[in-house]
């Protein structure tokens, strides 16, 4: 201790100590019974500059870091320390290629030219719009135009022929020949999904001069 400071007592420290446990003790419970409030303001660094704040045409080495905070897509990639655990339980082959994301679940029918995403129910954009099927053909649609410059245009959209909603919460995309990949395209950090119509049809966010952003990135669910 400093000279400045006061000695304690052994006493002292353990009557301190015990009175520091108990308020701890008391505060716990009311902090744990505390309900979170919406607002506010996130600010979060990132190691290199975002070169645009269109999803869909970053390709920063720390797109998947910076976009996560703000997008998601269908699918998601499984952390290595998620396939570890299911490798040392199952076995390597029992490990998936992506998890559920926006997506709850998914059916691969006609020999993997027929993809059904089954959507999760309640997601709402940072625009309110709630998330749904027509948001996701909107994105691929948006993606698959060559005007809008998208990173992984041919990633994702190479053997996509034709998009289905048959309701809110159904997606079904048509392949032109089996693409096991298709998957993980859509666990891709530039195929994220936007909200149907947030922006016209050519533009590009924050690099079309005659458009002016609402807000500084286009609306996500991250």
């Amino acid at each position: 201790m400093s000279k400045k400071g006061k000695d304690l007592t052994r006493r002292e420290f353990m009557e301190l100590s015990a009175a520091g446990a108990a308020a701890a003790i008391v505060g716990g419970p009311a902090a744990l019974a505390a309900q979170p409030k919406r607002g506010g303001t996130a600010i979060c660094g990132t190691g290199l500059l975002m070169q645009t704040p269109d999803p869909h045409r970053y390709a920063g080495g720390l797109m998947r870091n910076a976009g996560a905070l703000c997008w998601e897509g269908l699918t998601q990639p499984i952390s290595m320390a998620e396939r570890n655990r299911i490798r040392e339980e199952k076995g390597p082959d029992a490990v998936p290629d992506v998890q559920p994301m926006m997506a709850e679940s998914w059916d691969i029918e006609k020999g993997g030219t027929r993809y059904i995403f089954h959507l999760k129910k309640g997601i709402k954009f940072h625009n309110g719009k709630e998330f749904g099927s027509d948001d996701v053909k909107w994105t691929w649609e948006r993606i698959k135009d060559p005007v809008h410059i998208a990173m992984n245009r041919k990633f994702l959209t190479d053997y996509l022929e034709s998009i289905e909603t048959p309701d809110k919460y159904t997606v079904v995309a048509n392949l032109s020949r089996p693409y096991g990949a298709f998957l993980i395209a859509n666990a891709w950090c530039n195929t994220v999904i936007l909200p149907k119509d947030c922006m016209p049809h050519g533009v590009i966010w924050g690099e079309t001069a005659s458009f002016k952003m609402p807000t500084p990135s286009p609306p996500g669910t991250g």
